[in-house]
């Protein structure tokens, strides 16, 4: 099970460990059978909240699957992804304006270098990026990789 989980600026107040209910990402609709899930953090430092992002999500379980923070690998993942963002207002949290949430994807060992941290792609280079223009820019020191929508 792949379980994404969301991040938000310090100033933003989020629900505490807010979930909606896991989604597939079914073969027979061309997807890889992943399951995730939307999981929303309190607001915080966000080193902070990616660590317990992580520890998180690899302490999950569903229908017997290990939890690890979403590897998005190709751009039909990522449609997919966007296409069930909970989004304003949703039962996962008050977003508000932010729309964003963190995937498994670090350059914490080599800055400028991103990998996966942990699930199949686990340690390897990220092979699929959709970087915004200007990204990665490491501001602030930045070693977690958001998605935005």
């Amino acid at each position: 099970m792949k379980r994404i989980l969301l991040t938000a600026a310090a100033s933003l107040a989020m629900i505490s460990s807010a979930a909606a209910a896991p989604f597939q990402w079914s073969a027979r609709s061309g997807g890889n059978d992943h399951w995730y899930e939307f999981v929303a953090l309190g607001s915080g430092d966000p080193s902070l909240m990616a660590t317990q992002a992580e520890a998180l999500a690899g302490s999950s379980s569903f229908m017997g699957l290990g939890g690890y923070l979403a590897t998005i690998t190709s751009a039909a993942e990522q449609t997919f992804l966007n296409s069930h963002w909970p989004g304003a207002g949703s039962v996962t949290g008050q977003f508000l304006d932010y729309s964003f949430f963190l995937i498994g994807a670090t350059d914490r060992n080599t800055e400028g270098s991103f990998e996966w941290l942990d699930g199949p792609e686990g340690g390897n280079p990220l092979a699929y990026t959709n970087w915004k223009p200007g990204e990665p820019n490491n501001e602030g020191g930045e070693d977690y990789v958001v998605a935005w929508w």
